[in-house]
């Protein structure tokens, strides 16, 4: 019992004053179904990361993938994690793998949309993993759309030693 009082004591330093990390949606999922619902609207800071590494992550498995790796659930996930009423920084790690990286800057729409739905209340930082071309068969083309939110590209995987990643600015 003891435990269990020392939780409910300490539950709103607990999610106030850190800053949650989930490794993925499947993660999200988990932890929504364990955390009471006004306790997730005492989270201020979250960091969500995303990879997937046997996924090529092309438009088609994106669209038609099997949950969590499908854009479905990336957008409910964003939903609902939109309806948290104290969130106030959402950093977002998002890794792709494979040799089709480079070509990444022309979907990550299909990342970056479901994102807006957090609002202008929310500083969001997004960290992606690849970069922007200028020239060459992946240039960025002129009409590009821009996001409101921070956006960190050419990041660098690094593996923390828990299971995790992180993406940090290459040196």
């Amino acid at each position: 019992m003891s435990c269990k009082l020392a939780y409910i004591e300490s539950h709103s330093l607990l999610y106030t004053n850190n800053f949650i990390r989930l490794a993925g949606v499947t993660e999200y999922l988990c932890f929504k179904r364990l955390v009471l619902r006004k306790n997730l609207d005492l989270i201020q800071s979250l960091h969500v990361q995303w990879s997937y590494p046997a996924a090529e992550l092309d438009r088609d498995v994106l669209r038609g993938g099997l949950p969590p790796y499908n854009i479905d659930s990336w957008t409910e996930t964003w939903n609902s994690i939109a309806e948290w009423r104290g969130l106030k920084h959402v950093r977002v790690d998002i890794h792709k793998w494979g040799t089709s990286a480079r070509r990444m800057f022309y979907e990550e729409g299909y990342y970056f949309a479901p994102l807006k739905v957090l609002g202008d209340h929310i500083y969001l930082e997004v960290c992606v993993s690849w970069e922007r071309e200028e020239t060459g068969e992946y240039a960025v083309p002129p009409d590009e759309e821009t996001w409101p939110f921070l956006i960190r590209r050419s990041m660098e995987y690094c593996e923390d030693g828990t299971g995790n990643f992180r993406l940090i600015a290459r040196e």
